[in-house]
């Protein structure tokens, strides 16, 4: 038995990214009759104690995943996460504490899939440019990086702004990366090459956060980033 498939209320809500209210609905065995065969079954249960004027809620994580899928992000206790470790050192040869960082902010599947892309790119990458070429262009690492960034962009981004801008952003041609020379290769400056709103500024400059990255708005900004490391 894993200690963390089972979870209070609140726990199971932050994992899973959804309202305690609206979970708590779950467990309302008035609007939901169907909720007393998950008790019988063990998905959840509940205690009162003697006196007490209300009891708790011990939630399995295979009732969760019945309610909503599977949890969002994978974090270091799961019983799937050294092989989804495996998984990317395999496909991109990330290090585990990238991996870890990673993986605090984005589900699991969504980093290997675009890590497998990356993968496919770089071979196809071998065939057409030099060994030098390869040796002295971006890491794994940070091609993945970017990419990830690049991917919610279009993906997390492209749902709440204009039209205008969701088309500069879809033209694959918005932004750069310039990896920091002084640091690990995780660690960069994405340049912004077009005029956004400040709203999306601003959803740009928190993915860049959870990506180890910078924002730059010029080449000046670049070279004083770089220069600063």
């Amino acid at each position: 038995m894993n200690i963390n498939n089972y979870m209070t209320v609140k726990e199971a809500a932050q994992r899973w990214g959804v309202k305690v209210p609206a979970l708590r609905e779950k467990l309302n065995i008035q609007r939901r009759p169907e909720l007393q065969k998950e008790i019988d079954s063990g998905l959840v249960k509940y205690f009162k104690a003697d006196g007490a004027a209300y009891g708790d809620w011990i939630i399995s994580k295979n009732a969760m995943e019945k309610w909503y899928g599977p949890e969002p992000n994978v974090s270091e206790s799961d019983s799937n996460y050294e092989e989804f470790i495996r998984l990317l050192q395999a496909k991109v040869g990330l290090d585990d504490e990238l991996t870890k960082q990673l993986l605090k902010h984005f589900p699991a599947d969504f980093i290997i899939r675009t890590a497998f892309d990356v993968y496919l790119k770089r071979e196809a990458r071998k065939h057409e440019v030099s060994l030098q070429e390869m040796v002295m262009g971006l890491t794994s690492s940070e091609e993945l990086v970017f990419e990830i960034f690049k991917k919610k962009v279009e993906l997390d981004i492209a749902m709440n702004i204009s039209e205008e801008e969701a088309e500069m952003i879809f033209d694959d041609d918005y932004c750069e990366f310039y990896p920091a020379p002084k640091f690990s290769d995780v660690i960069g400056c994405i340049r912004i090459k077009k005029t956004f709103s400040d709203k999306t500024i601003s959803l740009m400059r928190e993915l860049a956060e959870k990506c180890q990255l910078d924002i730059a708005n010029s080449k000046a900004d670049v070279e004083k980033y770089i220069g600063e490391l």
